[in-house]
């Protein structure tokens, strides 16, 4: 939460998707404890995403700002904003890279040029000419890798998933933490390109193999001090 709501000022969309369900985990993991504690926390939240909604122009005014381009774009297939309609185009661009290459996508560096190729067909307009990524990780790992790449991101969830299911007794804590590690992920991929940042894939390697091993050694405490 400490880090959402700083993040959730820039505006970013992909924040403002993964909030919802950041917020539904935690009420989650408190709810059985304490469903009074959750409640309040639950309209604190509220509270603080509708003030920083009204009272953060940057905010305000740009997730105001989608519904125009949205309609447009649905109506005549036109690209009229550099942030909303262009990614809808750049996600058009991006399925039908994967149709035409359903295995294994057009390959690991190979988006920009694919696009361009798009583009020089008339197929998809010119004004995503400078877009650098599909600007949403599903979307853009069958892109690029195809179904085999998508297969391996969903089991590299599920493995990591089922390790902190299967560790759950041995630590609550870190068993939701590493469930909202994984929903942030997903949910702000959905508009951003995470995977593809150094930066913010290295976070994510870090952090599950943190939480594995944290979860590993709870798990060797515990059985250690069954033993005796």
């Amino acid at each position: 939460m400490a880090t959402l709501y700083p993040v959730s000022e820039t505006g970013t969309k992909g924040v403002w998707i993964a909030i919802p369900g950041a917020f539904g985990l935690i009420l989650m993991s408190k709810w059985g404890s304490n469903k009074r504690v959750s409640m309040v926390l639950a309209a604190a939240s509220c509270i603080g995403l509708v003030l920083v909604f009204f009272l953060n122009d940057t905010v305000h005014s740009r997730l105001t700002g989608l519904g125009q381009p949205l309609t447009t774009y649905f109506k005549t297939g036109e690209v009229t904003d550099g942030s909303l309609s262009v990614r809808l185009e750049t996600w058009k661009a991006s399925l039908m890279m994967f149709i035409d290459n359903p295995s294994f996508g057009v390959g690991l560096g190979n988006f920009v040029s694919a696009k361009a190729e798009l583009i020089s067909t008339n197929v998809i307009q010119t004004s995503v000419m400078g877009v650098a990524g599909p600007h949403n990780d599903l979307i853009g790992t069958l892109a690029i890798q195809g179904l085999v790449g998508l297969s391996a991101l969903l089991f590299m969830y599920y493995a990591f998933l089922r390790l902190s299911w299967k560790f759950k007794m041995y630590s609550v804590e870190l068993y939701w933490c590493s469930t909202g590690l994984i929903l942030i992920y997903v949910l702000s991929g959905l508009a951003g390109d995470r995977l593809s940042s150094n930066l913010t894939a290295t976070y994510l390697a870090l952090m599950t193999a943190i939480f594995a091993g944290k979860m590993s050694y709870k798990y060797t405490l515990a059985m250690h001090n069954n033993k005796n």
